[in-house]
């Protein structure tokens, strides 16, 4: 199975009138514990992830892989270009067949978005964080009220949601996966920035391109901000 590209979750795909990543933001803003809360976990985040994975294995062979792209929230209230990246982590146990998932993860604290923010990405996301995972269907290990007091009080670094998975073998978890930067998306989307590094993108040194237009549209819905630049 080709392994889909990050770019791919900002691209229209026919008879869906939003990008991937943009239905990710309307998933979120339905996830129940969310709901009204929308509008302040998204003002008050340092980034933002999308993130597409799988989960592949035949027995006890098996891996997730996976590709998405970071902005950052700068300081003026508009968003930085995203940076693409990779991810992948070593599978186990009894694993047959190919589960598929959407993730959209909220970094609250400077320290979370701090492991995007270096001239060559490779980490291991969570390590020393404080992160929370919280599904659609109601089972959020934080909820409702207990949400918002997060929120506020920037205790918890990451809010992970799982938003879209497919497949009755998938139980994603972000954190141990190791985190890469995908060069040859960056080089492909900013091919005027040549060796533009990551913690120059995700501090607004390059402009907004085309290909993004759309979900910047829905994150100033979220977080009213200055008019970004475009390419």
């Amino acid at each position: 199975m080709a392994l889909m590209n990050g770019t791919d979750l900002l691209a229209s795909k026919p008879g869906s009138p939003d990008p991937p990543a943009v239905a990710l933001l309307g998933k979120l803003r339905a996830t129940p514990s969310v709901g009204s809360l929308y509008d302040d976990l998204i003002k008050n985040a340092k980034g933002l992830v999308f993130l597409s994975t799988w989960k592949a294995g035949i027995l006890y062979v098996g891996g997730q892989m996976g590709a998405g792209f970071v902005v950052s929230h700068l300081p003026d209230g508009n968003w930085s270009a995203p940076v693409f990246i990779k991810w992948h982590a070593a599978g186990g146990g009894l694993t047959l067949g190919v589960s598929k998932a959407s993730t959209v993860i909220v970094l609250n604290s400077a320290r979370a978005l701090a492991q995007y923010q270096s001239s060559e990405l490779d980490f291991k996301f969570g390590a020393g964080l404080s992160v929370d995972y919280i599904k659609p269907d109601g089972n959020e290990s934080v909820e409702g009220s207990s949400l918002k007091a997060h929120i506020s009080s920037g205790d918890t670094d990451a809010f992970v949601f799982n938003l879209d998975s497919k497949g009755l073998l998938f139980d994603l978890t972000i954190t141990g996966g190791v985190t890469t930067s995908d060069t040859g998306a960056n080089a492909k989307v900013y091919p005027n920035a040549p060796g533009i590094t990551p913690d120059r993108i995700l501090a607004g040194e390059v402009p907004h391109p085309p290909v993004a237009s759309a979900l910047y549209d829905a994150l100033r819905g979220g977080a009213p901000a200055t008019t970004p630049p475009t390419v």
